[in-house]
Order: C-alpha cells, then sequence, then structure tokens
C-alpha cells in the first residue's frame, strides 16, 4: 500500500513540474515580443521604419528584398532604433521583416511589412549624349542637359559596339564631361551615360555610339582658296584640317597634279596645315591632294583631289 501512495506521489510531482517548466517556457518567449509596425515614409530609393515594441527588445534585426523573397535570403541590417533602408531602386516593391533581439537566445517572431513599393524615380529630365575625338588617344564625352534638376554624381559605361549594358568599362565622375582614354584606334565603341540625382535613383541612360580614328588618320576639310592674281600670276592658298596633328602628324605630302593621278605623287612637305602657291596660269586645272606622315612611322591614305584653277 505505501509503495503504491508513493509511485501516486512521484507521479503528481512529475506532472506538477513538468506544468510549470513549461510554464516558465511561455513565459520566456513570450518576453521578447514582436513589434508593431508603423505605416512607412517611402520616397524613390528609401523606406523610413516606424516602429514600437512592448518588449524588453535591446536591438532589432530588419531583413528585407523584393517582395515574395524567402526569410533568411534577404539584406540585414541590426538597429536599435528606427532605421531607414537606403539605396533602394524607384518603382520597385519590397517586403520587410523586422525582429526583436532581447538577448542572444531570445528573439520574437519576425513582423511583416508586405508589398511596399517605392516612388517613382525623381531623376528625369531632357539629356543628349555625344562624343568627339580631338587627340590621337582622347576622346571628350559630353552628357548635356538644359532641365534644372539637382545631381550628385554621373556614370559612364563604354565597349565595343553591342556590349551588353553591365559588363563594359565603368567610370563614376562628379562632371557630365570626362575624357577616355582607354581605347583602340580605328574601332566603334557603344557610349552610356546616366546621373544619379541621390542614393540609388538614377536617370535613364544616352547612349551615343563613336568610331575611333585610324592610328594615322587622313586629313579633312580640304580648301584651294583663290587670293588673286592676273592670268599666269594666280596665287592659291591650299588649306586643310587634321584635328590630332599636334599628338600624331609629324609632317605632310602636297601634291598638286595635272590630272586626277592615282596615287598622286608627293610634289611639297610641310608641318602645317596651310600652304600658299603661285603662279598659275588662267585655265591650268590643277587637283589638290595632301596626306599624313605620322610620328609611329605610318602614311595616311591621300585625301583629295579638289580641283582649283
Amino acid at each position: 500500500m505505501l509503495k503504491k501512495q508513493f509511485l501516486f506521489t512521484l507521479i503528481v510531482a512529475s506532472l506538477l513540474y513538468s506544468c510549470s517548466s513549461d510554464s516558465d517556457e511561455d513565459t520566456e518567449l513570450a518576453s521578447c515580443l514582436s513589434i508593431e509596425l508603423d505605416s512607412p515614409n517611402i520616397s524613390a530609393t528609401q523606406i523610413s521604419l516606424n516602429y514600437s515594441s512592448s518588449s524588453t527588445a535591446n536591438s532589432f534585426e530588419i531583413e528585407y528584398g523584393i517582395t515574395g523573397f524567402t526569410l533568411g535570403t534577404g539584406t540585414r541590417y541590426i538597429t536599435s532604433n528606427d532605421f531607414t533602408i537606403e539605396n533602394l531602386t524607384p518603382n520597385t516593391t519590397y517586403d520587410i521583416y523586422v525582429t526583436s533581439i532581447c538577448n542572444a537566445q531570445d528573439r520574437s517572431v519576425p513582423a511583416g511589412l508586405f508589398a511596399v513599393t517605392t516612388s517613382q524615380s525623381q531623376c528625369v529630365f531632357n539629356k543628349t549624349l555625344s562624343a568627339q575625338q580631338f587627340n590621337l588617344d582622347e576622346i571628350l564625352v559630353v552628357l548635356s542637359y538644359t532641365d534644372d534638376i539637382f545631381i550628385e554624381d554621373f556614370e559612364y559605361e563604354y565597349g565595343v559596339e553591342g556590349f551588353t549594358l553591365g559588363t563594359g568599362v565603368v567610370i563614376n565622375d562628379s562632371s557630365s564631361i570626362i575624357d577616355i582614354t582607354d581605347f583602340d584606334p580605328s574601332t566603334t565603341y557603344d557610349i552610356y551615360a546616366r546621373a544619379r540625382c541621390s542614393g540609388a535613383d538614377y536617370s535613364s541612360y544616352a547612349i551615343t555610339t563613336f568610331t575611333t580614328s585610324e592610328s594615322c588618320p587622313k586629313p579633312t576639310g580640304l580648301q584651294a582658296i583663290f587670293n588673286g592674281g592676273s592670268c599666269g600670276n594666280r596665287q592659291y592658298t591650299l588649306d586643310w584640317d587634321y584635328m590630332i596633328a599636334s599628338s600624331n602628324a609629324s609632317f605632310f605630302d602636297v601634291s598638286i597634279p595635272s590630272d586626277e593621278s592615282t596615287p598622286p605623287v608627293s610634289q611639297f612637305t610641310t608641318s602645317n596645315t596651310q600652304i600658299t602657291l603661285s603662279p598659275f596660269s588662267c585655265g591650268d586645272t590643277r587637283y589638290f591632294y595632301v596626306r599624313a606622315n605620322c610620328l609611329d612611322g605610318n602614311v595616311s591614305e591621300w585625301a583629295g583631289p579638289i580641283p582649283f584653277n
């Protein structure tokens, strides 16, 4: 009989201890309560979170990602205050979770804020992109715009024509005018540029396609200018352009045959881009050709002919 009473007492005590233990665990779990999320403040690239907690939380874990992401795979931050998520993409929908952290072992169930969409981009303006080669080793790229808009900086990206955006050479600069020096001659490039107004709020891209000059390009803009004079004593100034002469051309060959020679034969050399010649007779038609002799030892194609007299 005593043995039965002892066994009964032992079972009751065990049950009471078990209930007491479960109650303690429930109390401990309940001590770190989930936060209550208020309506966030939203801009094109930021979501400012406001929340309150009745628990003894020391800090909070923020996790976010594109709507539908799996908890544990998003971007996470630990903070002790209200928090602003920055550098978001405009017009994009996010899910956000906030977990209270009471101590290393005690965390709340995550509170969720779902399908929060950032505002449309504020970085909208009219723009054009242009490129010009002034020297053999330099392309000047200009992003032009007339709208009154605040811009933090600019992002440029370029690569061989047809390259995939995101795989090219990227340059970040505070100016809307940059020099590009890392390119190959006789190559066509796609050049992209966009502005960053704030955070991750970027404008759309402007694009231009540009073909670099040959390593020894031929002269351009040939002219034969009549300066006056009587028959038998007519004077002409032969003029041409060579935009990258200072960095590439050593001298020029000039040919003025009386027929359209193929190929022309050099008759004069000059380091200038202009030469004045006389005398010429009336009706003595000549044909003006010019070519560049470059510092690397190469010779350009002949430019011309330009008939005169």
